[in-house]
């Protein structure tokens, strides 16, 4: 159990797809309406099957990035960059942290993730 935990708080900090990232802010709502803004990040960590930290992280970084729609030339600089990479390009978490600070500096890792795909 206790090499469960550990792993649970410092291990598995891959990107959050879209579905992760929706239970995220469920959990974590959850939390906030039951103890007056106390959240549990080691319970939250474990219904995720992530970090502790990671959970933490995502979910500041979406506080700070409230969603908003794609519009459609962000569609299509995101289409042809891309389109750039040619067809056997693997769009890693380096592509994607380029797109984030460069390009789409108001959407999530996430978003950009799930658009992508």
């Amino acid at each position: 159990r206790e090499c469960e935990d550990a792993y649970n708080q410092h291990g598995k900090n891959e990107l959050f797809s879209q579905q992760e990232h929706d239970k995220l802010i469920r959990i974590v709502e959850t939390f906030l309406q039951d103890d007056a803004a106390r959240v549990d990040w080691v319970d939250v960590g474990r219904q995720m099957g992530r970090s502790t930290w990671g959970c933490f992280h995502q979910y500041q970084k979406a506080k700070d990035k409230p969603q908003q729609p794609w519009t459609r030339l962000q569609d299509e600089l995101l289409f042809k960059y891309v389109a750039a990479l040619g067809p056997q390009a693997v769009v890693d978490g380096n592509e994607v942290n380029f797109l984030q600070t460069g390009l789409f500096r108001h959407k999530t890792k996430a978003q950009i993730l799930t658009r992508i795909n």
